[in-house]
């Protein structure tokens, strides 16, 4: 599944700085940083999808290969969920919940409590012991609600800039998948 590489770079970016792996909480100053260090790490690099695409199709074959879009899965999920099925061989038909999103990404207020969410300490425990699973899951929950940031949009200079760096792969991953992904050139 491929997205919007500048969408995807943000993604990863939140979910680092989320999960307490990225110091540094101003995406356009990583993304200042990650240009100059010629696209070591990852937020930007990782964007590249043509390259790896060619060595898919390379390797299986274009009859082994489907490659979807997070637009797509967005969109409708039902209709995403029914072309894979269908490239599977299996029954197309199949309804799969999604009601629920899963695996959000957000950035905490409070760093702090999000630690303590997601580690062990001898206080969850004994929690653990005597509250049910449902309850603290629910906790866990209602806290992670609180204690999400709202997101902000990618700065449009940054955006832009980032676009620059993509054009060209971007042209290329619309030719190898024959998809128009114009709405990944939009400022």
């Amino acid at each position: 599944m491929l997205r919007d590489p500048v969408s995807r770079a943000r993604s990863h970016f939140d979910m680092l700085v989320a999960r307490g792996y990225e110091p540094q909480p101003d995406f356009d100053t990583v993304i200042d940083d990650d240009l100059a260090d010629r696209l070591v790490r990852s937020y930007v690099r990782l964007g590249f999808y043509a390259d790896a695409l060619e060595r898919y199709l390379d390797c299986f074959g274009a009859d082994q290969c489907s490659f979807l879009l997070y637009d797509d899965l967005r969109a409708d999920p039902v209709a995403f969920m029914a072309a894979i099925y269908e490239f599977l061989g299996v029954d197309p038909t199949f309804v799969p919940a999604v009601e629920t999103e899963h695996n959000v990404t957000a950035v905490p207020k409070s760093d702090r409590i999000a630690r303590m969410t997601r580690r062990s300490s001898p206080v969850k425990s004994a929690l653990k012991a005597v509250t049910p699973a449902r309850w603290r899951s629910a906790a866990k929950q209602r806290v992670g609600e609180w204690n999400r940031r709202p997101r902000t949009a990618i700065s449009p200079a940054t955006r832009a800039r980032l676009l620059a760096v993509y054009t060209d792969d971007i042209d290329r991953t619309e030719q190898i998948l024959g998809r128009d992904l114009s709405a990944w050139r939009t400022p």
